[in-house]
């Protein structure tokens, strides 16, 4: 009974020492981790945005990665929205 008390027990300290470092080796290779906030104005697209902060880059690569930090479902955004920029 005491030997498996001690092996519960060592488990549960293990799973507590390592699950915040498998949560932020997870969470960083979904979501690329924001660099800067753009407040979108009026009349602006996530393209142009695109463009604006990646003009070397393929705009629809940067668009995607833009979503994806956003986690949005759509390319609709509206004035006064902050959108996290992807690091490069």
């Amino acid at each position: 009974m005491f030997v498996m008390r001690r092996l519960v027990i060592g488990t549960c300290v293990v799973g507590a020492l390592l699950a915040p470092a498998a949560r932020s080796l997870w969470v960083s290779s979904v979501v690329p981790a924001p660099r800067a906030v753009h407040v979108v104005e009026a009349g602006e697209t996530l393209w142009g945005i695109a463009r604006g902060w990646r003009p070397a880059q393929d705009p629809r690569a940067v668009v995607d990665a833009i979503m994806r930090v956003n986690r949005l479902r759509s390319a609709s955004i509206f004035p006064g929205q902050r959108l996290n920029l992807p690091a490069p």
